[in-house]
């Protein structure tokens, strides 16, 4: 088990003291899955903002939460003092969530070979064909995509072409215990511009095309 200040250290979190250090034993943006000793990430997305479950988060038993505003935001303002000394600030949340996630789960990606494939089209097919191809030369794969994830015999629907980084790490961490020694991932451009993938050490890259359809996200 790792500790909070410890996750703390090895980031770009904003170095604050830590009201009370604990063994960290889980993560998530989702206040519904918090349990006590759990990080939770008050992100906000386009379509929700998690500081509106920041108190939800601490009532589940949350021992820390990290946000990218603290001064100034309501749903901290409402806190009592005790809940508010378990609220840290994060310059750039999606980037300090990858580097929690990394440390937590032990860094999986360096005992695995990951191949990610980025592109407008044609990512689902190639993940597949390299899978394919690997698998057929005799190396255990794992894949990250469209369609599921995979490790090893196990298949799950997927709900996002690239996942989040806490997810895209506990997967890969799954993965190495497991004895897999490749991943194929797709990476979308979204993934990339909201730092999914923030801190994985890509082996190979395979860039398959442009379209316009990317432009209003990437202008």
């Amino acid at each position: 088990m790792i500790k909070f200040s410890e996750l703390i250290r090895n980031s770009s979190l904003k170095k604050t003291g830590i009201s009370e250090d604990f063994e960290v034993k889980g993560l998530t943006y989702d206040s519904r899955e918090v349990k006590e000793g759990y990080v939770f990430f008050a992100i906000i997305g386009y379509k929700d903002d998690g500081n509106k479950y920041i108190k939800t988060a601490l009532e589940n038993g949350a021992s820390a939460v990290i946000t990218e505003k603290i001064k100034k935001n309501v749903y901290v303002d409402e806190l009592s003092d005790e809940d508010k000394a378990k609220v840290y600030e994060s310059r750039d949340i999606r980037k300090t969530m990858a580097e929690f996630s990394r440390n937590f789960f032990g860094d999986p990606a360096e005992k695995l070979t990951l191949i990610g494939v980025t592109g407008t089209n044609g990512k689902t097919s190639i993940t597949f064909l390299l899978k394919a191809v690997l698998e057929e030369a005799g190396f255990s794969t794992g894949l990250i995509g469209t369609i599921n994830y995979q490790v090893g015999d196990k298949k799950a629907d997927s709900s996002l072409t690239t996942p989040d980084s806490i997810e895209i790490y506990r997967m890969l961490n799954e993965m190495a215990d497991n004895g897999v020694k490749y991943c194929v991932m797709e990476v979308s451009s979204i993934a990339l511009e909201l730092k999914r993938v923030y801190g994985l050490d890509f082996k190979i890259a395979v860039f398959t095309n442009l379209t316009s359809e990317h432009l209003d996200l990437h202008k």
